[in-house]
């Protein structure tokens, strides 16, 4: 599993950026997996890539578990079953340069 060193923006706000807590990673680096459910619980725009952390041996299924105990039941609508397939972060850039190419809404 992929680790990557990001900054959050709380709520998706400028003004509440933080580093994440060390989760067993070490402070500010956070899995793949953990990117998506940040992404879900604070906006997709929320997440900024500082750079690549190494990787993990982590099982997906011991990654959902931690991810359980930390954000709750979201983490089942991200990663179904119990041995959930995790993104990898050229995942997640596919995911948000499509986003970045949907026309904005035309109100």
């Amino acid at each position: 599993m992929e680790l990557a060193k990001v900054m959050v923006k709380l709520n998706n706000s400028n003004d509440m950026v933080i580093a994440p807590a060390d989760r067993g990673f070490g402070h500010g680096v956070v899995s793949a997996a953990e990117i998506a459910v940040l992404r879900r619980v604070h906006g997709e725009d929320a997440v900024i890539f500082v750079g690549l952390a190494g990787s993990d041996d982590r099982s997906p299924a011991a990654e959902k578990i931690r991810l359980l105990n930390l954000y709750g039941p979201v983490v089942n609508e991200l990663l179904p079953g119990t041995m959930p397939i995790l993104p990898n972060l050229a995942d997640l850039q596919e995911m948000a340069d499509a986003r970045a190419a949907e026309p904005a809404p035309n109100f």
